[in-house]
């Protein structure tokens, strides 16, 4: 049997939802918004961003991230290739990051949602370096 003998739609799809149980809101430069994820790692980080930042309280708009680490790559090894692309049309926009991590936002719906390897959380000058600049570049975009 082979792998697409195995390999159904639904599979693919019910892979992908996992539960986000741990939430907090962010106040961030552009946006306020209110992050569910599975990774308390990338809460931690983008919680201890927002205490450097200094973004005003509460009076920006606000908007729902769903962030979903998946087990990807190693911590201790180099980061993972990423090589960013993106692309924007009609209120949505794209940001892939490497092969196997994307941040995807809707501008009307203001609901964003992210796959992003735990190799990208763990090694943290990937996570400055590359996730959370398409993630403030996505929100300062939807203020424009």
């Amino acid at each position: 049997m082979s792998f697409f003998d195995q390999v159904t739609p639904a599979s693919l799809v019910n892979a992908r939802f996992v539960p986000t149980p741990l939430e907090a809101a962010l106040d961030l430069p552009a946006k306020s918004v209110q992050v569910c994820t599975n990774s308390q790692m990338l809460l931690d980080r983008l919680l201890a961003f927002c205490r450097t930042c200094r973004a005003p309280v509460g009076s920006k708009k606000a908007c729902v991230w769903k962030i979903v680490a998946e087990p990807g790559g190693q911590a201790n090894s180099n980061p993972p290739d990423l090589s960013s692309n993106g692309m924007s049309h009609a209120g949505l926009t794209f940001i892939g990051l490497g092969g196997r991590s994307f941040l995807a936002y809707d501008r009307q719906a203001e609901q964003g949602i992210s796959f992003v390897e735990e190799a990208l959380v763990q090694q943290e000058h990937a996570f400055i370096t590359y996730f959370l600049p398409a993630l403030l570049s996505m929100l300062e975009e939807s203020e424009v």
